[in-house]
Protein backbone atom coordinates (compact mmCIF):
# COMPACT_ATOMS: atom_id res chain seq x y z
CA UNK A 1 0.00 0.00 0.00
CA UNK A 2 1.40 3.39 -1.08
CA UNK A 3 1.43 5.96 1.74
CA UNK A 4 -0.50 9.30 1.34
CA UNK A 5 2.06 12.36 0.39
CA UNK A 6 1.23 15.14 2.68
CA UNK A 7 1.91 18.58 1.08
CA UNK A 8 1.56 21.99 2.89
CA UNK A 9 -1.20 24.08 2.13
CA UNK A 10 0.19 26.86 -0.10
CA UNK A 11 2.01 23.74 -2.21
CA UNK A 12 -1.60 22.33 -2.54
CA UNK A 13 -3.26 25.77 -3.64
CA UNK A 14 -0.56 26.12 -5.77
CA UNK A 15 -1.19 22.88 -7.37
CA UNK A 16 -4.42 23.45 -7.58
CA UNK A 17 -4.54 27.04 -9.87
CA UNK A 18 -2.00 25.61 -11.93
CA UNK A 19 -4.22 22.37 -12.67
CA UNK A 20 -7.23 24.74 -13.05
CA UNK A 21 -5.50 27.37 -15.66
CA UNK A 22 -3.16 24.73 -17.46
CA UNK A 23 -4.13 23.88 -20.57
CA UNK A 24 -3.24 20.26 -20.15
CA UNK A 25 -4.23 19.09 -16.86
CA UNK A 26 -1.15 18.26 -14.75
CA UNK A 27 -0.71 15.35 -12.32
CA UNK A 28 1.02 14.47 -8.85
CA UNK A 29 3.66 12.61 -10.49
CA UNK A 30 4.70 15.44 -12.85
CA UNK A 31 4.62 18.30 -10.56
CA UNK A 32 6.85 16.54 -7.96
CA UNK A 33 8.79 15.47 -10.68
CA UNK A 34 9.47 19.41 -11.16
CA UNK A 35 10.03 19.85 -7.37
CA UNK A 36 12.91 17.39 -7.41
CA UNK A 37 14.60 18.81 -10.29
CA UNK A 38 14.77 21.93 -9.00
CA UNK A 39 18.02 23.32 -7.88
CA UNK A 40 19.83 22.15 -4.95
CA UNK A 41 22.44 23.61 -2.67
CA UNK A 42 25.75 22.68 -3.40
CA UNK A 43 26.83 19.35 -0.73
CA UNK A 44 29.46 16.90 -0.09
CA UNK A 45 29.37 13.46 1.21
CA UNK A 46 31.92 12.68 4.15
CA UNK A 47 36.06 13.18 3.58
CA UNK A 48 37.76 10.00 3.56
CA UNK A 49 41.86 10.52 4.41
CA UNK A 50 45.18 8.67 5.54
CA UNK A 51 48.39 9.91 6.87
CA UNK A 52 51.45 8.41 4.74
CA UNK A 53 54.04 6.12 6.37
CA UNK A 54 56.58 8.97 6.74
CA UNK A 55 54.08 10.50 8.54
CA UNK A 56 54.72 14.05 6.46
CA UNK A 57 51.49 14.23 3.96
CA UNK A 58 47.94 13.67 4.18
CA UNK A 59 46.21 11.85 1.52
CA UNK A 60 42.41 12.86 1.21
CA UNK A 61 40.40 11.02 -0.97
CA UNK A 62 37.71 13.45 -3.62
CA UNK A 63 34.60 13.83 -1.97
CA UNK A 64 31.42 13.43 -3.71
CA UNK A 65 30.02 16.35 -4.57
CA UNK A 66 25.94 16.85 -5.29
CA UNK A 67 24.23 19.82 -6.43
CA UNK A 68 26.08 21.49 -8.60
CA UNK A 69 27.49 20.73 -12.35
CA UNK A 70 30.49 22.66 -12.38
CA UNK A 71 32.05 23.45 -9.05
CA UNK A 72 35.77 23.68 -8.24
CA UNK A 73 37.48 21.87 -4.74
CA UNK A 74 40.20 23.82 -2.87
CA UNK A 75 42.20 22.35 -0.17
CA UNK A 76 43.24 24.40 2.92
CA UNK A 77 45.94 23.53 5.64
CA UNK A 78 46.26 25.82 8.99
CA UNK A 79 48.71 25.57 11.30
CA UNK A 80 48.55 25.41 15.16
CA UNK A 81 48.62 28.99 15.06
CA UNK A 82 45.54 29.02 12.58
CA UNK A 83 47.80 30.45 9.84
CA UNK A 84 47.82 29.13 6.57
CA UNK A 85 49.99 27.48 5.67
CA UNK A 86 48.98 25.21 1.99
CA UNK A 87 46.47 26.17 -0.25
CA UNK A 88 45.27 24.74 -3.32
CA UNK A 89 42.99 23.92 -6.15
CA UNK A 90 42.85 20.00 -7.29
CA UNK A 91 39.75 17.50 -8.58
CA UNK A 92 42.15 14.74 -8.76
CA UNK A 93 40.78 11.20 -7.57
CA UNK A 94 43.40 11.58 -4.62
CA UNK A 95 45.57 14.64 -3.79
CA UNK A 96 49.22 14.81 -1.23
CA UNK A 97 48.14 17.81 1.41
CA UNK A 98 51.81 17.87 2.56
CA UNK A 99 53.29 21.23 4.27
CA UNK A 100 57.03 20.67 4.31
CA UNK A 101 57.32 20.67 7.74
CA UNK A 102 55.78 19.02 11.56
CA UNK A 103 53.40 19.70 13.38
CA UNK A 104 49.83 20.15 14.01
CA UNK A 105 47.69 20.97 11.22
CA UNK A 106 43.78 21.35 10.57
CA UNK A 107 42.66 20.43 7.17
CA UNK A 108 39.47 21.86 5.11
CA UNK A 109 37.70 21.43 2.17
CA UNK A 110 35.80 23.47 0.31
CA UNK A 111 33.30 22.99 -2.59
CA UNK A 112 32.14 26.24 -4.83
CA UNK A 113 29.96 25.71 -7.24
CA UNK A 114 31.30 27.83 -9.84
CA UNK A 115 27.70 28.93 -11.34
CA UNK A 116 25.98 30.41 -8.16
CA UNK A 117 28.73 30.65 -5.82
CA UNK A 118 27.41 28.54 -3.15
CA UNK A 119 29.87 26.72 -0.88
CA UNK A 120 30.19 23.42 0.88
CA UNK A 121 32.70 22.79 3.35
CA UNK A 122 33.86 20.39 5.69
CA UNK A 123 36.80 19.87 7.99
CA UNK A 124 39.19 16.80 8.36
CA UNK A 125 40.04 18.10 11.46
CA UNK A 126 43.76 18.06 13.88
CA UNK A 127 46.40 16.15 11.93
CA UNK A 128 50.08 15.51 13.69
CA UNK A 129 52.68 15.34 11.19
CA UNK A 130 56.37 14.65 11.64
CA UNK A 131 59.47 16.51 11.11
CA UNK A 132 61.15 16.11 7.62
CA UNK A 133 64.28 17.60 8.38
CA UNK A 134 66.73 18.14 11.25
CA UNK A 135 66.31 21.33 13.12
CA UNK A 136 69.86 23.20 11.91
CA UNK A 137 69.48 25.70 9.12
CA UNK A 138 72.41 24.95 6.69
CA UNK A 139 73.14 26.37 3.22
CA UNK A 140 75.41 25.95 0.62
CA UNK A 141 77.87 28.55 -1.08
CA UNK A 142 75.62 30.06 -3.52
CA UNK A 143 77.04 30.32 -7.43
CA UNK A 144 76.42 32.87 -9.94
CA UNK A 145 77.66 34.13 -13.11
CA UNK A 146 77.53 37.44 -14.88
CA UNK A 147 75.16 38.00 -18.14
CA UNK A 148 76.53 38.14 -21.39
CA UNK A 149 75.80 42.32 -21.88
CA UNK A 150 77.27 42.34 -18.36
CA UNK A 151 74.02 43.76 -17.14
CA UNK A 152 72.74 41.64 -14.58
CA UNK A 153 74.15 38.73 -12.41
CA UNK A 154 72.38 35.19 -12.66
CA UNK A 155 72.67 33.73 -8.86
CA UNK A 156 72.07 30.08 -8.54
CA UNK A 157 69.63 29.05 -5.66
CA UNK A 158 71.47 27.62 -2.92
CA UNK A 159 71.18 24.10 -1.74
CA UNK A 160 69.24 24.47 1.55
CA UNK A 161 68.33 22.16 4.72
CA UNK A 162 66.09 22.83 7.62
CA UNK A 163 63.50 21.90 10.46
CA UNK A 164 60.63 24.06 8.67
CA UNK A 165 61.71 23.02 4.97
CA UNK A 166 59.95 25.93 3.44
CA UNK A 167 62.72 28.79 3.61
CA UNK A 168 62.30 32.53 2.64
CA UNK A 169 65.05 33.69 0.09
CA UNK A 170 65.70 37.40 -0.13
CA UNK A 171 68.14 39.29 -2.56
CA UNK A 172 70.03 42.13 -1.55
CA UNK A 173 71.70 44.86 -4.37
CA UNK A 174 73.52 47.84 -3.11
CA UNK A 175 75.28 50.31 -5.14
CA UNK A 176 78.67 51.49 -4.53
CA UNK A 177 77.48 54.05 -1.45
CA UNK A 178 75.50 51.34 0.07
CA UNK A 179 72.47 51.74 -0.82
CA UNK A 180 69.70 49.37 -2.16
CA UNK A 181 68.53 48.91 -5.40
CA UNK A 182 66.85 46.36 -6.04
CA UNK A 183 65.30 43.77 -3.22
CA UNK A 184 62.66 40.77 -3.77
CA UNK A 185 62.07 37.26 -2.84
CA UNK A 186 62.11 34.32 -4.85
CA UNK A 187 62.74 30.51 -4.46
CA UNK A 188 63.58 30.16 -8.45
CA UNK A 189 66.39 28.09 -8.94
CA UNK A 190 68.02 30.69 -10.88
CA UNK A 191 67.21 34.65 -10.88
CA UNK A 192 69.14 37.57 -12.39
CA UNK A 193 69.30 40.67 -10.78
CA UNK A 194 69.24 43.50 -12.63
CA UNK A 195 69.96 47.13 -11.19
CA UNK A 196 69.15 48.59 -14.13
CA UNK A 197 72.01 50.76 -14.83
CA UNK A 198 75.71 50.44 -14.96
CA UNK A 199 78.12 50.95 -12.04
CA UNK A 200 79.52 48.79 -8.92
CA UNK A 201 77.30 46.62 -6.69
CA UNK A 202 77.38 44.27 -3.69
CA UNK A 203 74.65 41.52 -3.72
CA UNK A 204 73.56 39.73 -0.65
CA UNK A 205 71.36 36.25 -0.23
CA UNK A 206 69.64 36.28 3.05
CA UNK A 207 68.26 32.42 4.04
CA UNK A 208 65.30 32.77 6.62
CA UNK A 209 63.18 29.47 8.51
CA UNK A 210 60.66 31.48 9.50
CA UNK A 211 59.09 28.49 12.06
CA UNK A 212 62.78 28.59 13.94
CA UNK A 213 63.89 32.47 12.68
CA UNK A 214 67.38 30.59 12.10
CA UNK A 215 69.21 33.01 9.41
CA UNK A 216 71.79 32.92 7.08
CA UNK A 217 73.30 35.51 4.87
CA UNK A 218 75.58 35.36 2.04
CA UNK A 219 78.15 38.04 0.39
CA UNK A 220 78.19 37.37 -3.27
CA UNK A 221 80.43 40.52 -3.28
CA UNK A 222 81.15 43.20 -5.02
CA UNK A 223 80.32 43.35 -9.38
CA UNK A 224 80.87 45.58 -11.98
CA UNK A 225 77.74 45.74 -14.02
CA UNK A 226 77.55 47.58 -17.82
CA UNK A 227 76.16 50.17 -19.65
CA UNK A 228 72.39 50.48 -19.63
CA UNK A 229 69.83 49.50 -22.52
CA UNK A 230 69.36 51.92 -25.16
CA UNK A 231 65.85 53.42 -24.29
CA UNK A 232 63.02 51.34 -26.03
CA UNK A 233 60.44 52.82 -28.26
CA UNK A 234 57.48 52.11 -29.52
CA UNK A 235 57.68 49.44 -32.21
CA UNK A 236 60.93 48.01 -30.69
CA UNK A 237 60.79 44.18 -30.60
CA UNK A 238 62.35 43.19 -26.83
CA UNK A 239 62.32 39.67 -25.38
CA UNK A 240 61.21 38.86 -21.70
CA UNK A 241 60.62 36.16 -19.92
CA UNK A 242 60.33 32.15 -21.62
CA UNK A 243 57.79 29.63 -22.80
CA UNK A 244 57.50 26.89 -24.85
CA UNK A 245 58.14 27.39 -29.01
CA UNK A 246 59.45 24.38 -30.52
CA UNK A 247 57.08 21.31 -31.33
CA UNK A 248 58.59 19.23 -28.45
CA UNK A 249 57.20 21.70 -25.87
CA UNK A 250 60.82 20.58 -23.98
CA UNK A 251 62.36 24.30 -24.67
CA UNK A 252 61.81 27.68 -22.30
CA UNK A 253 62.81 29.74 -25.25
CA UNK A 254 62.56 33.75 -24.85
CA UNK A 255 59.63 35.44 -25.75
CA UNK A 256 59.74 38.21 -28.49
CA UNK A 257 57.49 41.06 -27.16
CA UNK A 258 56.42 44.10 -29.44
CA UNK A 259 56.27 47.59 -27.86
CA UNK A 260 52.76 48.90 -28.81
CA UNK A 261 53.06 51.78 -26.39
CA UNK A 262 54.67 54.00 -23.91
CA UNK A 263 53.46 55.44 -20.95
CA UNK A 264 54.43 56.98 -18.03
CA UNK A 265 57.47 54.93 -17.34
CA UNK A 266 55.66 51.47 -18.49
CA UNK A 267 55.83 50.26 -21.65
CA UNK A 268 52.66 47.85 -23.26
CA UNK A 269 53.87 44.60 -24.67
CA UNK A 270 52.02 41.87 -26.87
CA UNK A 271 53.79 39.05 -27.62
CA UNK A 272 54.78 39.04 -31.27
CA UNK A 273 53.92 35.26 -32.00
CA UNK A 274 50.70 33.25 -30.72
CA UNK A 275 52.60 31.29 -27.91
CA UNK A 276 49.56 28.80 -27.04
CA UNK A 277 46.50 27.84 -28.25
CA UNK A 278 43.49 27.92 -25.80
CA UNK A 279 39.82 28.14 -25.33
CA UNK A 280 38.02 31.26 -24.45
CA UNK A 281 35.84 28.77 -22.21
CA UNK A 282 35.66 25.16 -21.97
CA UNK A 283 32.35 24.24 -23.37
CA UNK A 284 29.76 27.17 -25.38
CA UNK A 285 28.10 29.38 -22.69
CA UNK A 286 27.20 32.81 -22.04
CA UNK A 287 30.73 34.29 -20.50
CA UNK A 288 32.69 37.64 -19.79
CA UNK A 289 36.04 38.51 -19.99
CA UNK A 290 36.12 38.32 -16.07
CA UNK A 291 34.68 35.08 -16.19
CA UNK A 292 36.93 33.06 -18.81
CA UNK A 293 38.93 30.64 -18.32
CA UNK A 294 41.22 32.03 -20.52
CA UNK A 295 41.81 34.59 -18.20
CA UNK A 296 41.87 32.20 -15.29
CA UNK A 297 44.92 30.46 -17.17
CA UNK A 298 47.33 34.00 -18.39
CA UNK A 299 46.90 35.09 -14.75
CA UNK A 300 47.84 31.68 -13.17
CA UNK A 301 49.72 29.04 -15.18
CA UNK A 302 51.16 31.17 -18.11
CA UNK A 303 52.39 33.56 -15.10
CA UNK A 304 54.17 31.49 -13.34
CA UNK A 305 55.65 29.21 -16.19
CA UNK A 306 56.66 32.44 -18.11
CA UNK A 307 58.36 34.62 -15.69
CA UNK A 308 60.49 34.22 -12.65
CA UNK A 309 59.79 36.33 -9.67
CA UNK A 310 62.00 39.16 -10.32
CA UNK A 311 60.35 39.53 -13.73
CA UNK A 312 56.87 38.90 -12.45
CA UNK A 313 57.22 41.85 -9.44
CA UNK A 314 58.19 44.10 -12.91
CA UNK A 315 54.50 43.32 -14.56
CA UNK A 316 52.44 45.86 -13.22
CA UNK A 317 48.58 44.93 -12.53
CA UNK A 318 46.13 46.67 -14.55
CA UNK A 319 42.47 47.71 -14.07
CA UNK A 320 41.26 46.36 -17.59
CA UNK A 321 38.73 48.46 -18.90
CA UNK A 322 35.86 46.35 -20.43
CA UNK A 323 33.02 48.30 -21.22
CA UNK A 324 31.59 49.20 -24.14
CA UNK A 325 33.67 51.54 -25.40
CA UNK A 326 36.52 48.36 -25.92
CA UNK A 327 33.59 46.71 -28.42
CA UNK A 328 33.25 46.36 -31.47
CA UNK A 329 29.63 49.24 -32.02
CA UNK A 330 27.58 47.28 -34.09
CA UNK A 331 27.68 44.55 -31.37
CA UNK A 332 26.86 46.49 -28.47
CA UNK A 333 23.48 46.08 -29.56
CA UNK A 334 23.55 42.78 -28.25
CA UNK A 335 25.94 42.48 -25.90
CA UNK A 336 28.37 43.93 -23.36
CA UNK A 337 32.24 43.23 -22.19
CA UNK A 338 31.32 42.94 -18.13
CA UNK A 339 32.99 44.02 -15.20
CA UNK A 340 36.41 45.64 -15.16
CA UNK A 341 38.70 43.40 -14.07
CA UNK A 342 42.65 43.59 -12.23
CA UNK A 343 45.24 41.57 -14.39
CA UNK A 344 48.61 41.08 -14.80
CA UNK A 345 48.15 39.58 -18.10
CA UNK A 346 45.69 40.07 -20.58
CA UNK A 347 44.68 40.18 -24.04
CA UNK A 348 43.51 43.20 -26.46
CA UNK A 349 40.37 44.49 -26.92
CA UNK A 350 38.84 44.93 -29.91
CA UNK A 351 39.51 48.91 -29.85
CA UNK A 352 43.27 48.30 -28.60
CA UNK A 353 43.44 45.98 -31.71
CA UNK A 354 42.10 48.76 -33.88
CA UNK A 355 44.16 51.06 -32.00
CA UNK A 356 47.56 49.66 -32.12
CA UNK A 357 46.74 47.58 -35.77
CA UNK A 358 44.05 49.34 -37.34
CA UNK A 359 42.14 46.35 -37.08
CA UNK A 360 38.75 46.34 -38.59
CA UNK A 361 35.51 44.45 -39.93
CA UNK A 362 36.03 45.11 -43.39
CA UNK A 363 39.60 45.36 -43.83
CA UNK A 364 40.96 41.67 -44.71
CA UNK A 365 44.47 42.70 -46.42
CA UNK A 366 45.57 44.24 -42.89
CA UNK A 367 49.11 42.12 -42.47
CA UNK A 368 50.17 44.62 -39.77
CA UNK A 369 47.80 42.70 -37.47
CA UNK A 370 48.23 39.02 -38.98
CA UNK A 371 50.31 36.87 -35.86
CA UNK A 372 51.79 33.26 -36.43
CA UNK A 373 51.53 30.73 -34.25
CA UNK A 374 54.95 29.30 -33.16
CA UNK A 375 55.27 25.71 -33.51
CA UNK A 376 54.49 24.55 -30.39
CA UNK A 377 51.16 26.68 -30.28
CA UNK A 378 50.62 24.53 -33.63
CA UNK A 379 51.44 21.64 -31.76
CA UNK A 380 48.68 22.43 -29.39
CA UNK A 381 46.32 22.51 -32.04
CA UNK A 382 46.56 26.14 -32.89
CA UNK A 383 45.44 27.25 -36.83
CA UNK A 384 47.74 28.55 -39.57
CA UNK A 385 46.80 29.11 -42.87
CA UNK A 386 48.33 28.49 -46.09
CA UNK A 387 46.51 31.63 -47.78
CA UNK A 388 47.18 34.56 -45.63
CA UNK A 389 51.12 34.74 -44.59
CA UNK A 390 52.59 37.79 -42.13
CA UNK A 391 54.68 40.98 -43.11
CA UNK A 392 57.85 38.50 -42.61
CA UNK A 393 56.07 35.37 -44.89
CA UNK A 394 54.97 32.84 -42.07
CA UNK A 395 51.00 31.26 -41.99
CA UNK A 396 48.96 33.54 -40.03
CA UNK A 397 46.67 31.65 -37.44
CA UNK A 398 43.47 33.40 -35.94
CA UNK A 399 44.04 35.17 -32.41
CA UNK A 400 41.76 35.92 -29.55
CA UNK A 401 40.68 39.55 -28.11
CA UNK A 402 38.89 39.52 -24.73
CA UNK A 403 35.67 41.69 -25.80
CA UNK A 404 32.68 39.29 -26.45
CA UNK A 405 31.77 39.05 -30.24
CA UNK A 406 27.17 39.74 -31.62
CA UNK A 407 26.63 38.11 -27.79
CA UNK A 408 28.34 36.23 -24.53
CA UNK A 409 28.78 32.83 -26.43
CA UNK A 410 31.17 34.44 -28.79
CA UNK A 411 34.28 36.11 -28.55
CA UNK A 412 35.63 38.94 -30.96
CA UNK A 413 39.00 37.59 -32.71
CA UNK A 414 41.37 38.82 -35.69
CA UNK A 415 41.16 36.57 -38.64
CA UNK A 416 44.44 35.13 -40.16
CA UNK A 417 43.73 37.56 -42.81
CA UNK A 418 43.96 40.54 -40.40
CA UNK A 419 39.97 41.38 -40.00
CA UNK A 420 37.80 41.27 -37.17
CA UNK A 421 35.53 38.31 -36.73
CA UNK A 422 33.85 36.35 -34.16
CA UNK A 423 34.64 32.75 -32.64
CA UNK A 424 32.45 30.28 -30.53
CA UNK A 425 34.25 30.53 -27.18
CA UNK A 426 34.69 26.73 -27.12
CA UNK A 427 36.47 26.93 -30.02
CA UNK A 428 40.00 25.83 -29.30
CA UNK A 429 42.12 26.31 -32.25
CA UNK A 430 43.04 30.00 -31.78
CA UNK A 431 46.23 31.72 -30.66
CA UNK A 432 46.80 33.48 -27.42
CA UNK A 433 49.37 36.38 -27.46
CA UNK A 434 49.12 37.44 -24.31
CA UNK A 435 49.42 41.79 -23.52
CA UNK A 436 50.78 43.05 -20.43
CA UNK A 437 52.36 46.34 -19.02
CA UNK A 438 55.94 46.46 -17.77
CA UNK A 439 57.72 48.64 -15.07
CA UNK A 440 60.86 50.32 -17.29
CA UNK A 441 62.49 51.01 -14.28
CA UNK A 442 63.00 47.50 -12.84
CA UNK A 443 65.64 46.97 -15.69
CA UNK A 444 64.05 43.90 -17.43
CA UNK A 445 64.05 44.87 -20.56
Amino acid sequence: MKKALALPLTLLLAFCCTFALAEEPLTLDSLMTEIEAAPKAVSMGELSFEVSEDKQSIYIDRPEVSGAANYTIAYNIYDSNSVPVNYFYSDAERVAATPGYGGLFNVFVVVTDTDTKETASRNIGWTELDWPHGNALTVSKATFELSGDKKSIYVDRPEIRCKSGRVTIAYNIYDSESKPVNYFYSTEKRVAATPGYDGKFNVFIVVTDPVTGEQDVQNIGWQILGEPAAPISVGDHVTFGRYPQTASGTDLTPIEWVVLDIQDGKALLISKYGLDAKQYYPKWTNVTWETCSLRAWLNSDFLQKAFNAAEQSAILTTLVDNSSAQCFRIWTRYTYGGNDTQDQIFLLSYAEANRYYGVTWEDSGNVNSRAAPTAYAAQQGAFASDDHQTADGQAAGWWWLRSPGSDQGNAAIVLANGALNEFAVHRGSGSVRPVLWVRLDAGIL
